[in-house]
């Protein structure tokens, strides 16, 4: 298997297309001022027309989520921030991914993005996600 590489890298800001399994052990503590990430979202969700599941969106996949709020909290200078995309259908899903950010980071805010239509498909999809914002205290 190839190694990972950055889909984009300039001026001191990566991004990356990849697990953080992958990725983040290569960098040192307190290192990153921000952690985005879009991960799956633990629900085993299928698209209507393929249906394939995606990787790692199982709900016991979601301990994965909080394995990468530790790693962010590893990585980040004190007064850093970690955003986490974590959609807006499930609040169960949400519910959990707050209490793991909450051993890890200090919620900051919880932020909706409104995405202003229906979700791609034939039938009703919610139009906004949710996004968790914490902040590496310290």
């Amino acid at each position: 298997m190839a190694e990972p590489r950055p889909y984009y890298a300039s001026n001191g800001i990566e991004i990356w297309h990849a697990d953080f399994r992958d990725v983040l052990p290569r960098y040192v503590d307190s290192s990153f001022g921000m952690v985005l990430t879009d991960p799956p979202y633990g629900y085993n969700y299928e698209g209507m027309h393929v249906k394939a599941a995606l990787s790692n969106d199982t709900p016991a996949d979601i301990i994965m989520i909080e394995q990468s709020m530790g790693e962010a909290k590893r990585l980040l200078v004190p007064g850093g921030f970690a955003a986490y995309f974590c959609s807006g259908s499930k609040p169960a899903v949400i519910a959990s991914w707050i209490l793991g950010m909450n051993e890890h980071l200090a919620m900051d805010a919880m932020l909706i993005w409104e995405k202003n239509g229906i979700g791609l498909g034939s039938r009703y999809r919610y139009c906004y996600e949710t996004i968790l914002v914490g902040r590496k205290v310290g």
